[in-house]
């Protein structure tokens, strides 16, 4: 997973801060290893209140984030997500600044399981670092323009390197398959997930795959067995997450772009097993054709934005995948 210090270091890139002496001195006092846990707690809330105090709704939303990220890296979760919901509105006209709050609140959703939303956040950060990457390029600012394009292949790296992040993927260019009754219990799993209420989940995914076995829609099946496939995969149970993906992949038209994220979740989940391996990279190599296929679509269609994205998940696949391997070499 992603730095979360590496990201707000982001956060000032192109601009200096906007933050003033008294409160960079609390700040420092955050960042002190001499401080205790509870030092450092009480310090974030003081900093964190003091934002009623300034005028400039750049510095509170600045103090915001590092509350935010410091936060949420002391158990401070809940209060970290809302200051970091506040810098992301204050940041209105400082479209950067916006990104880079949009991936550390990724970054902060994701630690607690609210994929979903986490996901939702990933997007806005990428499109807003692609828009800025182009505007770069347009005022002819290679290196800026080459630093945004680098940051958003690592944030996509980041995306595809689990099968629950990869699952929110799928519906990246439409919304949900499912329908009314479907969609209603998968937000109620979702919910139990992150209320760590596990001894539930269970029964509401038998609920979940009675009307969706049921679907009209192959495409509705398809996701339901694929949420019950990550589902198994966050309970460690690898054997039924892989049987519930397989099943999955036979709901969608091979070649689509829900295809190859699920043969990716499939790949991502063996190679966490040493004896399937040789398969893992296999599958993972055919879903990186995949996305190359649907990128060359595109091209013929002249739909430069979406060849652009596949493109963009291609050089992804491919450095995960180099990593993984290296890893195990």
């Amino acid at each position: 997973m992603a730095d979360i210090l590496q990201a707000l270091s982001w956060l000032n890139r192109w601009s200096p801060s906007e933050i003033q002496p008294m409160s960079r001195f609390w700040i420092n006092q955050i960042e002190d290893p001499n401080q205790n846990e509870g030092e450092k707690k009480d310090t974030i809330q003081v900093l964190a209140g003091s934002i009623r105090n300034i005028v400039n709704p750049l510095e509170k939303a600045e103090i915001l984030v590092h509350c935010g990220v410091h936060g949420s890296r002391l158990s401070m979760v809940d209060e970290a997500m809302n200051w970091l919901d506040q810098a992301e509105k204050l940041f209105i006209y400082d479209t950067h600044r916006q990104a880079v709050t949009n991936w550390i609140q990724y970054l902060v959703y994701r630690k607690v399981g609210k994929f979903q939303r986490a996901v939702m956040f990933a997007w806005r950060a990428r499109r807003h670092f692609w828009q800025l990457a182009d505007q770069s390029l347009t005022r002819k600012q290679h290196e800026i323009e080459s630093w945004y394009r680098g940051r958003i292949i690592d944030m996509t790296c980041d995306l595809i390197d689990s099968p629950e992040v990869v699952f929110e993927l799928l519906f990246e260019y439409h919304g949900t398959y499912m329908n009314t009754s479907s969609a209603q219990i998968k937000a109620k799993i979702s919910e139990y997930l992150e209320n760590g209420a596990t001894e539930v989940v269970l029964d509401q995914m038998q609920l979940l795959l009675g009307i969706s076995l049921k679907a009209i829609q192959a495409e509705e099946t398809g996701e339901a067995l694929a949420y019950c496939g990550v589902i198994h995969w966050l309970f460690t149970n690898r054997t039924e997450a892989l049987q519930f993906l397989r099943s999955a992949l036979t709901q969608f038209i091979p070649g689509s772009h829900e295809y190859a994220f699920i043969e990716w979740m499939i790949g991502l989940v063996l190679f966490d097993l040493p004896a399937e391996r040789h398969e893992a990279i296999q599958r993972m190599e055919t879903s990186i054709v995949h996305i190359d296929g649907l990128r060359q679509a595109e091209v013929q269609k002249n739909h430069e934005i979406e060849a652009k994205m596949f493109e963009v998940y291609h050089i992804a696949m491919r450095r995960v995948l180099r990593t993984r391997i290296s890893s195990v070499v």
